[in-house]
C-alpha cells in the first residue's frame, strides 16, 4: 500500500541547496559572461585545486590506441567517428594545440563512441570520460562541482503540457556545445585524435561545456535560464517557457488557441 501511495505522489518542492550546490551557484554568476555575438561563456566549478591532478596524457593514449585498433577493423564505425570529430572542429568547439605549450595544470579526457541506431538524426555519440583517473588517483569529475538540480520535475512538465488544447514542442540542437568554456579552463578538456594512422596524434582542446564532465547537466541548463533573464521585457512569453517548459535540451509546452501558440513559437 505505501508504495501505491509514493507512485501516485507528485511532488515539485524545490530542495534546500547544500553548502557545495550554493557555492556552485555563486561561481557561476561570478564567472559567466556574454561574447559579442551573444554566446555565453561560463568556467568549470572547480571544487578542488587543479595542480592535485597528476599524468593523465599516458592513460588517454593508451585508450585511444585501444579504440584506434577497434576503429580500424570496422571502416564504417571510423568514418562515423571521423565526421563526427571533424565537425567538432569546423564548427569550432575543438581546436588543436600545441602540445608544448598547454602547460600544467592539465587533463587529457579519454573518449569513445556509444551507437544509438534509432536515433534519426546521428547514429553515433561520442563520449568524453572525464571520470578517468590520473596519476595522483583524482579524476577532473572528482574535483568539480555537480551544481543543484534546477529543471523542473519531468513528471509536472508532462503533465502541464497535456492540460494545453495545442501543443508545442522543439529541441536545442547540441545544447551542450552551444556554451563556451573560459580559455584558461580548456587545458582541463584536452583529448587525442587522429584521423588517419599514418598521422602523428594530435592534441585538441574542447571549447565548449562537454558532455561526460560533471557539472555539464547544471552549466548547460543553468545557461540556458540566464539566457532567459537576459530576455527584454516584451518577450515575457517566451522568458516564461524557456524558464519553465524545458527538460534539458527539450522544450515541451503549448497553448489553448493558435494566436497564443503563435507567440510562443516567435519569441
Amino acid at each position: 500500500m505505501e508504495m501505491l501511495w509514493k507512485i501516485d505522489t507528485v511532488e515539485n518542492k524545490r530542495q534546500k541547496l547544500s553548502l557545495e550546490q550554493q557555492n556552485c551557484e555563486q561561481h557561476f554568476l561570478k564567472n559567466v559572461s556574454v561574447q559579442n555575438d551573444g554566446r555565453i561563456m561560463v568556467k568549470l566549478p572547480l571544487k578542488g585545486d587543479p595542480n592535485a591532478l597528476g599524468e593523465s596524457r599516458d592513460i588517454a593514449l593508451r585508450r585511444f590506441f585501444s579504440m584506434e585498433r577497434k576503429l580500424n577493423k570496422n571502416p564504417d564505425l571510423k568514418t562515423e567517428y571521423s565526421n563526427f570529430l571533424r565537425e567538432y572542429e569546423e564548427m569550432g568547439h575543438m581546436s588543436q594545440v600545441n602540445e608544448a605549450e598547454v602547460g600544467f595544470p592539465n587533463y587529457y579526457i579519454p573518449h569513445h563512441c556509444v551507437l544509438r541506431p534509432n536515433s534519426v538524426s546521428t547514429k553515433l555519440h561520442v563520449v568524453f570520460d572525464a571520470s578517468c583517473r590520473t596519476s595522483s588517483q583524482l579524476s577532473l569529475n572528482e574535483i568539480m562541482m555537480v551544481g543543484p538540480t534546477i529543471q523542473n520535475n519531468l513528471l509536472i512538465t508532462l503533465l502541464r503540457y497535456r492540460c494545453h488544447r495545442y501543443g508545442l514542442t522543439a529541441d536545442i540542437v547540441k545544447m551542450y556545445r552551444q556554451i563556451l568554456v573560459h580559455p584558461e579552463d580548456r587545458k582541463l578538456q584536452l583529448i587525442l585524435w587522429r584521423h588517419d594512422p599514418t598521422q602523428p596524434v594530435k592534441t585538441f582542446a574542447l571549447n565548449t561545456v562537454t558532455y561526460g564532465t560533471a557539472s555539464a547537466p547544471y552549466l548547460a541548463i543553468r545557461a540556458l535560464n540566464y539566457a532567459a533573464e537576459r530576455f527584454p521585457e516584451p518577450y515575457d512569453v517566451g522568458k516564461s517557457v524557456v524558464t519553465n517548459d524545458f527538460y534539458v535540451d527539450d522544450m515541451v509546452t503549448g497553448a489553448d488557441n493558435l494566436i497564443s501558440l503563435n507567440r510562443i513559437k516567435k519569441e
